[in-house]
């Protein structure tokens, strides 16, 4: 039961908590009270139990638990570990998202390789990328059905015999063309079914106030992995052909060590075998359009993929006018994948600076001083930091989505509302490198780039106006998992099996 503020003052002051006994206090250690803290949800209010007790003693030395995380919170760590079954989960998939950058990165330039042809290319590429996109929601469906743990093993596996049928075929035939195909398309796959089953495992390993940074940091891990991987798959391609599936092969087996090392217990299915996959399908596209907040960022994120791409195009014809070499366009590409690896490893504290409903507003604005400064023409070396600032903030957004959706979204349905996202965002991509090459090709570089602004004028003042006309979002306050500042505490003490708890 609760307590009046005049007595929890006394019994604060007295070295005991609030409806403790003053006998109590007398106990051995290991029967003292136990501090628990409440912790403010979207959904409700939940108990989180303190990782380890907490003694009050006479003296009243004893910090509250509260005070703590508030002040972990402020310096933008935490004291407690991410846990051993984030950190094998983290290294096994920062070893396969390697070798799979990689490798979709040298497939295309190994067919080149064999026979000079574009067209060949352009297939590999198409291989590699439309079977992914076609099952990303179905993937969504079967990741909640099936255990997390045993679909991310069946990929990996999948891929490991993959990459050998591969190594083998290069090494016994001189253009095995088939083999390859087969091969892009099996690794585009399964780093779907792979990626859906990794994401909604975070939540499920991680302690909830600790979901910014294990978030945070899955992001500088695939944005490292990007940085990283391309340039490693081209260097591969161009040494040896054998060398690439020889490198899938090894980071397919260290990731399968790694994952055996995760508890299998908390990844099990959420969602029962009875329900159609239809019907599935129908709630968790559903649930995503319900929610205002993941429609808006969703609406953003395919308006800006399809100008990214535009901007991408700009720098390679820019750089084609300038006869800038092949390996100056890719340092430029490269930049924004830097920008999102710092962009990804700050963001708690980015988060602590601007309030949670303010993410969206901050991040387009930005986007619109950035691309002001590309649109510009003004220096060349200004718009390659423009470039690497709008992947700074862009990574921003990514964890702020993730993070949203693990903490706001029902767990039964957070695979498919995730893998809906997902398909929705590479789709844009997809179209807007589609349609940049005929955007650019019919106005020219110099008038795009005004297109492009003016676009984002107009975003950036829908979104202002969204944020002064509207009422906030609902639960945007997940965004940052801190300590309500009225968050009340009890102690409690342990009781006979069947008696309730009262806070």
């Amino acid at each position: 039961m609760r307590h009046a503020a005049p007595d929890r003052a006394a019994t604060i002051q007295e070295g005991r908590a609030p409806g403790t006994p003053k006998s109590h206090l007398n106990k051995p250690p290991s029967s003292r009270v136990r501090v628990q803290a409440t912790h403010w949800s979207a959904r409700s209010l939940t108990a989180i139990e303190a990782p380890q007790p907490v003694a009050i003693d006479r003296k009243g030395t004893g910090m509250k638990l509260s005070q703590r995380r508030f002040r972990t919170w402020l310096r933008g760590k935490s004291n407690h570990s991410l846990g051993p079954d984030f950190t094998w989960l983290w290294l096994g998939s920062t070893v396969s998202g390697l070798g799979s950058v990689s490798a979709m990165a040298a497939f295309p330039l190994l067919a080149l390789s064999m026979r000079d042809s574009p067209v060949l290319a352009g297939w590999v590429t198409t291989a590699g990328t439309l079977p992914p996109l076609l099952l990303q929601i179905p993937a969504g469906v079967l990741v909640e059905r099936l255990s997390r743990w045993r679909v991310m093993q069946a990929t990996l596996i999948v891929r490991l015999a993959s990459a050998l049928i591969l190594l083998m075929a290069f090494l016994l035939w001189d253009e095995p063309i088939g083999v390859l195909l087969v091969a892009a398309a099996v690794e585009g796959t399964c780093t779907v079914f792979y990626g859906t089953a990794e994401i909604t495992s975070v939540p499920r390993v991680v302690q909830h106030e600790l979901l910014p940074v294990a978030i945070a940091k899955n992001e500088a891990r695939s944005q490292g992995s990007l940085l990283l991987g391309r340039p490693l798959g081209g260097l591969l391609a161009t040494a040896l052909s054998w060398a690439t599936p020889l490198l899938s092969l090894c980071t397919g087996l260290a990731a399968i060590l790694s994952l055996q090392m995760v508890d299998k217990s908390p990844l099990g299915g959420s969602m029962g075998m009875k329900a159609g996959m239809r019907h599935a399908l129908k709630e968790g596209l559903a649930a995503l359009r319900r929610d205002r907040f993941l429609r808006n960022v969703l609406t953003i994120c395919v308006v800006t993929n399809v100008l990214f791409q535009i901007i991408i195009l700009l720098f390679v014809v820019l750089a084609r006018e300038q006869h800038r070499s092949a390996l100056f366009i890719g340092a430029i590409l490269a930049v924004s994948g830097l920008g999102g690896l710092i962009g990804s490893s700050i963001a708690p504290r980015v988060f602590r600076i601007i309030r949670p409903r303010n993410v969206i507003l901050f991040s387009v604005t930005a986007w619109l001083a950035l691309t002001i400064v590309i649109a510009s023409r003004a220096n060349a070396w200004l718009m390659v930091t423009a470039w690497g600032g709008i992947g700074f903030v862009g990574a921003n957004v990514n964890v702020a989505l993730a993070l949203y959706q693990a903490s706001c979204i029902d767990t039964a349905i957070l695979a498919r509302v995730a893998s809906a996202g997902t398909f929705v965002t590479r789709l844009s991509a997809a179209v807007g490198a589609l349609c940049a090459g005929y955007i650019v090709s019919s106005y020219g570089p110099a008038r795009s780039a005004g297109w492009v602004l003016v676009v984002m004028i107009v975003l950036t003042g829908l979104v202002l106006v969204h944020r002064i006309f509207l009422p906030p979002e609902p639960g945007t306050e997940c965004l940052v998992s801190r300590p309500h500042p009225r968050e009340p505490e009890t102690a409690w003490e342990p009781q006979p099996a069947g008696a309730g708890r009262h806070l």
